[in-house]
């Protein structure tokens, strides 16, 4: 008989609703695939509050500022849309 594990995990909401540059980009229509954004933010095209962001796993945080093509995106509240 296999023993049982009790194991709680601690998962914050905070954790939940976290959003990467390169989900941004997607989520907001600026590209279509997860490729498009890579190459997009790797190419030094993308800023975050002002500074050029190479990093496509960078997370964002309500209040940030995401700028492409002399377009500002202003990351707002993430709210998980599921159950």
């Amino acid at each position: 008989m296999l023993p049982i594990i009790n194991q709680t995990i601690n998962c914050s909401m905070d954790h939940l609703l976290e959003m990467t540059l390169n989900q941004f980009l997607k989520w907001e229509g600026i590209v279509s695939t997860g490729g498009e954004a890579k190459n997009l933010i790797m190419s030094g095209l993308i800023q975050v509050n002002k500074i050029t962001e190479k990093r496509r796993g960078r997370k964002l945080m309500p209040g940030d500022i995401v700028s492409f093509n002399n377009e500002d995106f202003i990351v707002s509240e993430i709210r998980h849309s599921g159950p």
